[in-house]
C-alpha cells in the first residue's frame, strides 16, 4: 500500500454486534441465575445506562455544534484581518 493510498475504515457493525450479543447473554445469565429476583435490577440498571447515553448523545451534539461555530467564526475573522 503506498502512502497516497487511502487507509480503508473498518467497519464497526461486527463488533456492536457482538458487544450486544455479549450483553444479553450475560442479562440472561444473570436473569437465570438468579431465578428473576434481579430483573428489577436489570430494569433500573439499563434506565440509568440509557439516561446516560442521552445525555452524552446530546452533550456530544451540543458541544459539537458549538465548537463547529467557533471554528467558523474564527476562519471568518482570519480572512477578514489583512
Amino acid at each position: 500500500m503506498s502512502p497516497d493510498e487511502p487507509i480503508p475504515k473498518r467497519s464497526s457493525l461486527l463488533s456492536t454486534v457482538m458487544t450486544f450479543t455479549v450483553i444479553a447473554l450475560l442479562v440472561a445469565a444473570i436473569y437465570g441465575l438468579s431465578l428473576g429476583t434481579a430483573g428489577p435490577a436489570l430494569i433500573i440498571a439499563a434506565g440509568v445506562f440509557a439516561l446516560g447515553a442521552l445525555h452524552y448523545m446530546m452533550w456530544g451534539w451540543w458541544m459539537g455544534r458549538m465548537i463547529r461555530e467557533d471554528v467558523e467564526a474564527e476562519e471568518r475573522d482570519s480572512d477578514k484581518t489583512p
